[in-house]
């Protein structure tokens, strides 16, 4: 699968890590409070860039290893999805965290795809529109 993450190949950054085996982590029966506080002091912080704390470090720690897929549906966008996938990029990139970014142009009219796919990011298009549910 060919994985879209926050910078291009070979990216100086470190990121546009792969996302490894695709495995999720069992997370089923877990609801210890302690362990939920990084994940609300990480959402706390201002536009998804982690402070130098004791919790963004514990978030860090529970993060590593992981994957995440965002799915951008997008139909007539064409005006505002590079944006979208360069706010979920500045979102993500601070975090150690594998992702891809996959944006889904349902029929659009207008050029969405093309500007979908000048990001660098998966792109999936649908011939028409479907709607909800496509």
């Amino acid at each position: 699968m060919n994985m879209q993450t926050g910078s291009p190949a070979g990216s100086p950054t470190g990121t546009g890590r792969p996302t490894g085996t695709g495995q999720a982590a069992d997370t089923a029966g877990t609801a210890d409070p302690a362990a939920e506080a990084p994940v609300a002091a990480a959402a706390e912080t201002a536009a998804g860039t982690p402070a130098d704390t004791e919790a963004d470090a514990a978030l860090a720690a529970r993060l590593q290893g992981l994957s995440l897929s965002v799915v951008i549906p997008a139909y007539n966008e064409e005006g505002a999805v590079a944006e979208t996938v360069a706010e979920i990029r500045a979102a993500l990139d601070p975090w150690p965290i594998d992702y891809e970014i996959i944006v889904v142009d349902d029929g659009s009219s207008d050029n969405t795809r093309a500007a979908a796919e000048a990001t660098g990011v998966t792109v999936d298009a649908n011939p028409v529109n479907i709607g909800y549910g496509a």
